[in-house]
């Protein structure tokens, strides 16, 4: 069959055309587009996890050496609250070694203002408010910081879709989260979302001198009422000196109906 000068040059232009079409739908075409897209993708992440009200959760947590070895291991019991019109609350509360024990960490989070953190220490008999400027130390000789244990709010970050990605078999969104707190311990952060369900699958950290520092990961996701996802397990690894944070998690409960005084300040103190 013979084709025409012109009918190859017509089927190499529908080619071009539809492959550029391809790369526009795969990536945006300008950096507004990016950002858009990006913070389209946290508003969609946080609009598919809300309308839970609280839960609890038991959890261990195992902290590991340079070689993976679990040097010390730890028990806790958290509870969370969802807050209307601002961010949520969190309750941390040790319940083994004894060394730890009654040890209380409490988070109240905040969309326009700094967030609210305190921890408890028994030893002490007192309890200590967590600054911004000391946001970015270790909570109780882990890999997560005090930052880390607070919950992301969309209105204190910038973000912007970078790319898509496949990871442990899940085809990811990766977007770039930016910290607009100056006090921040990191520069930005590259979040891997899953498009089936918006679920966070792992977060590098950088940080102030836009190195790689830390490692997130969070597997093993189970969904409760047939909607909200939560992970089995999640970790910290500390790309500078090696060690590694496991946090595995028991016997999630959604049935509770937690009030505002269950996360007041007075709960610190409490057995």
């Amino acid at each position: 069959m013979k084709v025409s000068f012109l009918s190859l040059v017509l089927s190499c232009f529908l080619l071009a055309f539809a492959v550029n079409v391809a790369a526009r739908e795969s990536m945006p075409a300008t950096k507004d587009s990016a950002v858009q897209k990006g913070m389209g993708i946290a508003k969609r992440a946080e609009a598919r996890d809300s309308g839970f009200g609280s839960y609890s959760a038991k959890a261990k947590m195992e902290l590991k050496n340079k070689k993976g070895k679990v040097t010390t291991t730890r028990t806790f019991d958290f509870k969370f609250k969802e807050v209307p019109g601002d961010a949520d609350k969190a309750l941390t509360a040790f319940l083994s070694p004894a060394n730890v024990k009654g040890t209380v960490l409490l988070t109240h989070g905040h969309k326009s203002r700094d967030d609210d953190q305190w921890i408890y220490l028994p030893a002490l008999k007192r309890d200590k408010r967590i600054l911004s400027s000391g946001q970015t130390g270790s909570f109780l000789g882990s890999e997560f910081s005090f930052e880390d244990m607070r919950s992301p709010v969309i209105e204190k970050y910038t973000y912007r879709f970078i790319r898509t990605e496949k990871i442990r078999g899940f085809d990811c969104f990766v977007v770039e989260r930016i910290p607009l707190d100056k006090k921040s311990g990191y520069k930005k952060q590259l979040v891997w979302l899953d498009k089936a369900e918006l679920r966070l699958h792992k977060i590098e950290f950088f940080d102030r001198r836009m190195k790689h520092s830390k490692t997130f990961e969070a597997k093993g996701y189970k969904a409760y009422k047939s909607k909200y996802w939560r992970p089995m397990s999640i970790s910290m690894s500390n790309l500078k000196n090696g060690r590694s944070t496991l946090i595995t998690y028991s016997g999630y409960n959604f049935k509770l109906e937690l009030s505002d005084t269950d996360f007041h300040k007075s709960v610190l103190k409490r057995p």
